[in-house]
């Protein structure tokens, strides 16, 4: 009763306000739909400064309009680069200009942890409110992130990927069917030998058939890598050997994969770029027929985007020529995923905020994650880009891509991008019309593949504990730094300059005390 009692209220005061101002008076009010169920409010506006990938076009559209007349606030983004994403924040909150939304990378990894284990102490990061009962959506996520926490406070919402029966690590191979059948290659290799000896027939079988031995095997992108590495049983973390935790880049395996990859190298199998070059380059060579291999984030949408489309431009049926590449045997068995635990990357908030403009945050953040939301984000406005028919969205704008299907909804209408704001909503948009449905059967067959090798132990934990000696323990520059110059035959002996890395993490960055406690904390971890 109390509850149905002050939306009463609300309304008649927005009711009132509307009659004293009239048809031609501009109202301040906004709706807000994340807890209260459309409930209008009066309260006055306030700038959002929200810092995100690539966003110098998204504010400028009418989903930005109605989530600012929701929200009463006004959009001001901040765009950053993918490449140098955690570099800007650095400068920017170095400088005191904090954004009041931002970015931030993965927080399991060394060299950001720290960073931003820092800003949350130094009083940079304005923590989550104890009580989230206002944000019922935000507070079903946070309950699966306990372990998160510093001195008992959150300072970060996890960005979730999938739904949990979808969760998987997307990174993985796709290969030019096309150009296996050139080779007479009639079955997809399994095994790490077998990749080889496809690699070696694209080094030197012309594939393509230009007369040229130009085709570029095998050019990961960085993710190839990656998913090279999950095929030694590398955690991107902390790996169990001999009875303890010890982080997985100074464990055998490590130089293992470490020389394969030089073999690949010295063969001529692996892009000569390797070392400096994205996914998007890699998939751009790829697209121009140029690679056979390509190390790739097997998510439809991204798939569609940075790969597929760009190949309809000069292939006809471009889902004909290309297919997973699915290996799953590795030298020492089963290959290992690390699981993220549904997440990657996180948003946080800025200090300087007023309690109200947090509360506006948050209830912005909450609406993105409920279903009307996600609807807006994902379809756009009803009667004006989708209709509902049977349960059903049909999507009602003009086809436009090459693949005679709609206009990305995310390009078309930028700010729709900002659900990446709260999700990667990686499997949300399956159904999307303007999503090839061949992509969608790809990732759901990686999925099948590789879900079930996905790391849930202990290990995948330690990387986010919050423990000063963890925090503090960072030397991904000297196994990155090996790994290069290893593979680039710079070291006369690999194994020598293996054991030097080795010694140098555990003797001058903290490794033997970090080891040391990290093996404390797992003992009572669940």
């Amino acid at each position: 009763m109390k509850y149905r009692a002050i939306k009463f209220c609300l309304a008649m005061l927005a009711a009132v306000s509307w009659l004293l101002c009239g048809a031609g008076c501009k109202s301040d009010s906004a709706v807000d739909e994340s807890t209260n169920g459309g409930i209008v409010e009066r309260a006055p506006t306030e700038t959002l400064r929200i810092a995100w990938m690539e966003s110098s076009k998204w504010g400028k559209d009418n989903i930005a309009d109605r989530l600012e007349k929701m929200f009463g606030i006004n959009f001001d983004f901040v765009s950053l680069n993918w490449s140098d994403a955690a570099n800007k924040l650095n400068v920017m909150v170095a400088s005191g200009d904090v954004p009041d939304l931002f970015y931030y990378p993965a927080l399991d990894d060394l060299s950001t942890k720290s960073v931003y284990i820092k800003w949350a102490e130094s009083g940079i990061l304005k923590p989550l409110p104890d009580d989230l009962g206002k944000y019922p959506n935000i507070e079903r996520v946070m309950k699966q992130y306990d372990y998160m926490k510093i001195g008992g406070k959150h300072y970060s919402i996890p960005r979730l990927a999938w739904q949990p029966e979808n969760q998987h690590l997307s990174v993985g191979m796709l290969v030019r069917t096309d150009y296996m059948r050139q080779l007479g290659f009639a079955n997809m290799p399994t095994s790490l030998d077998e990749f080889v000896n496809l690699l070696t027939a694209m080094r030197d079988g012309d594939p393509d058939r230009n007369g040229k031995s130009d085709t570029i095997p095998f050019s990961p992108g960085s993710v190839g890598l990656l998913f090279l590495q999950s095929l030694f049983g590398l955690p991107n973390g902390w790996i169990q050997e001999n009875g303890r935790y010890i982080p997985s880049y100074i464990s055998e395996k490590y130089l293992a994969y470490t020389k394969f990859v030089k073999r690949l190298y010295d063969e001529g199998l692996l892009d000569l770029n390797f070392a400096t070059e994205g996914p998007e380059q890699a998939s751009d060579k790829f697209a121009a027929g140029q690679v056979g291999v390509v190390g790739a984030q097997l998510e439809a949408t991204s798939m569609q985007v940075t790969l597929f489309d760009k190949m309809a431009k000069s292939v006809s049926d471009p889902y004909e020529i290309v297919d997973l590449l699915p290996i799953t045997q590795g030298p020492y068995g089963d290959l290992v995923m690390t699981n993220q635990f549904n997440h990657y990357s996180a948003t946080l908030f800025g200090a300087h905020m007023s309690d109200e403009k947090m509360d506006r945050s948050l209830k912005l953040y909450d609406f993105l994650l409920s279903d009307k939301g996600l609807e807006l984000m994902r379809w756009g406005i009803e009667n004006e880009d989708f209709r509902k028919e049977d349960g059903r969205y049909i999507d009602i704008r003009k086809p436009e891509s090459a693949a005679g299907l709609p206009r990305s909804l995310n390009v078309e209408k930028p700010t729709t991008n900002l659900k990446l704001l709260v999700s990667w909503d990686v499997d949300g948009g399956w159904d999307n019309p303007s999503l090839a449905k061949p992509l969608v059967e790809l990732e759901k067959k990686h999925i099948a593949i590789y879900q079930k090798y996905i790391q849930q132990d202990k290990g995948a934990r330690i990387n986010y504990l919050y423990e000063p000696a963890l925090d503090q323990f960072n030397y991904t520059d000297l196994t990155q730094a090996f790994f290069n110059n290893a593979v680039l035959g710079k070291y006369p002996d690999i194994d020598a300059a293996f054991g030097q890395m080795v010694r140098q993490v555990l003797n001058e960055r903290g490794g033997s005390a970090a080891i040391r406690i990290a093996n404390e904390r797992a003992v009572g971890m669940p």
